[in-house]
């Protein structure tokens, strides 16, 4: 099989290998679609060389392993990027990324940079004929932001501000306009972002370097945000979002920040803000975004904004290390 690997200048040059084969519930696929994740970005810098990165993947059976009876070669699926021990409590309630054994595809086994990959049944959720390869390729990041949202509680009449309009937060984005918000605010410094949000349902939209936060909102609503999701994962963004919060408002921390951050904790304080931290998924949140894309009640597609092939992902992942108009990216494998 062809699959990208890592190298040691933190580069990735794609390599003929051999196709894996399935263990006891288990099963291989063909990785039908990929997509990038900023989350690879940070693994290419401390995987060290011969791995597959990549963990957001829909893909077809082509070979089952011992054990496996609710799945057949030639059904298409999504499967969480993580193979457990199968018998643990979070195992068997569909959570198998708290298990104590896990090992995460794309971290330290291989990934889905790659024409075919193994994952467990028990993880996996079958695809139905009425969703592309398109959409079920972004069902991981769209599961990450059904979670957040939940995280978010926003109620009725409530204004939500995202923070940073890259795949998270258009799929939050997606999910509140699902859910029936009617305030959405999105903030990116970037423009073709800004425009991206409108065109997924944002009711506006704010360039953060252009205009402080706060004076944003008290120009245009008088008060802040009820709630503040935080997307884009860089330092000091944290204080931003509880220096712009309305007061008795919600902070849900979503964004991945390597680095250490300070804040002062007295705006927090005084506000009595709630703050909660999200991330990773359940196999619940699979199922159900398939099946709200399956029905048509959510429709992801416009923050899909390049596809690509297995041997570009190096220059892609180059371009993405810098400030870039980029959407989701999909890696697309021929069959």
């Amino acid at each position: 099989m062809k699959a990208a690997i890592t190298t040691d200048d933190r580069r990735t040059v794609t390599v003929e290998l051999e196709t894996p084969l399935p263990g006891e519930g288990q099963f291989t696929i063909h990785v039908d679609a990929s997509g990038i994740c900023g989350s690879d970005l940070h693994s290419l810098e401390s995987l060290g060389s011969g791995q597959i990165l990549g963990h957001e993947f829909v893909g077809t059976i082509t070979k089952l392993g011992p054990g496996v009876q609710d799945f057949a070669v030639g059904d298409r699926i999504v499967a969480l990027p993580v193979i457990g021990c199968k018998h643990c409590r979070f195992c068997l309630s569909g959570d198998p990324i708290n298990c104590a054994e896990a090992c995460y595809i794309g971290g330290n086994i291989p990934g889905s940079f790659a024409d075919h990959l193994v994952v467990d049944a028990q993880a996996s959720v079958a695809v139905p004929d009425d969703v592309s390869t398109d959409l079920a390729g972004v069902v991981e990041p769209l599961s990450i932001a059904l979670k957040v949202f939940e995280k978010a509680s926003a109620k009725p009449g409530d204004r939500v501000l995202i923070m940073g309009g890259g795949p998270i937060g258009l799929g939050v984005l997606t999910w509140a306009k699902a859910g029936g918000v009617g305030t959405i605010i999105v903030s990116d410094p970037v423009a073709s972002r800004r425009e991206l949000a409108l065109r997924m349902g944002a009711t506006h939209v704010v360039d953060p370097l252009a205009e402080h936060l706060t004076s944003y909102f008290e120009r245009e609503f008088g008060e802040g945000p009820q709630v503040v999701i935080e997307c884009a994962g860089r330092p000091g963004t944290f204080a931003d979002a509880a220096e712009v919060a309305t007061k008795e408002g919600r902070i849900v921390i979503a964004g991945m920040n390597m680095k250490t951050e300070e804040f002062a904790r007295l705006t927090p304080f005084l506000k009595n803000l709630t703050v909660v931290f999200c991330c990773w998924y359940t196999r619940r949140h699979y199922a159900h975004t398939v099946l709200m894309m399956s029905n048509g009640s959510i429709n992801p597609a416009p923050m899909i904004t390049h596809r690509i092939a297995l041997e570009e992902v190096n220059d892609v992942l180059e371009a993405l290390k810098v400030p870039n108009d980029f959407g989701k990216v999909l890696i697309l494998n021929d069959q």
